[in-house]
């Protein structure tokens, strides 16, 4: 790892939580669509992006793009922790049908996302 790289993957890290602050900040609800918003909105740029760049070994450029944009800003904006804790939430709470729904329709739509994006390069 280079100081470069770790600043590149800090600064798309720092946009992409910033990000996802926002989205959560302005879509306030009891169904936690901010977070699966999110999570299919980031696998689908990051399914796209690395259709675009292809291998990370390709180039140094390429490498550096990855860092930025894929492992930064998608890393930041995606979030499995909060998927995880408002999934329990639902659980404690009592909404098993809320809970496996946010379950299935995060799993699904993100890899679908991911294919999507990625075959759309």
């Amino acid at each position: 790892m280079t100081w470069q790289w770790a600043s590149l993957v800090a600064t798309g890290g720092a946009a992409g939580a910033l990000a996802r602050g926002a989205l959560g900040f302005w879509l306030k609800t009891s169904f936690p669509w901010p977070t699966l918003i999110a999570n299919v909105l980031g696998a689908l740029l990051a399914g796209w992006l690395m259709g675009r760049l292809g291998a990370v070994d390709a180039t140094v450029a390429t490498a550096h793009w990855q860092a930025l944009l894929v492992t930064g800003f998608c890393g930041g904006f995606t979030t499995l922790s909060s998927f995880s804790w408002q999934t329990l939430e639902q659980f404690n709470r009592g909404q098993w049908q809320l809970a496996f729904a946010n379950i299935a329709l995060t799993l699904t739509l993100s890899l679908f996302a991911a294919w999507a994006g990625f075959r759309c390069r």
